[in-house]
């Protein structure tokens, strides 16, 4: 799904898929998908402080696999989805 966007954004700018990516690291220094992420992960940390589960809040925020929502989080805000609904 995410690929499907980049491809209409890429293609609506004249552009080719791996030129964007590139311009887009080199001026923000993530991926367009990475960007992405973050602020679905954003969007999961504000519903899992209203009171979502951790798989409500996986899922609303636009990831289609638990396991990979998980790990990502984590990468990104240090600790998992669980705990940080915790603090």
């Amino acid at each position: 799904k995410t690929i499907e966007k980049i491809e209409e954004v890429a293609d609506s700018c004249g552009i080719s898929v791996s030129y964007l990516c590139r311009i887009f690291k080199e001026r923000l220094g993530i991926t367009p998908t990475d960007y992405i992420n973050r602020i679905r992960i954003n969007f999961a940390k504000k519903i899992l402080k209203s009171g979502a589960t951790v798989t409500e809040a996986c899922y609303e925020s636009g990831f289609n696999n638990y396991g990979y929502f998980i790990t990502y989080f984590k990468k990104v805000v240090g600790t998992s989805p669980a705990k940080y609904k915790k603090s």
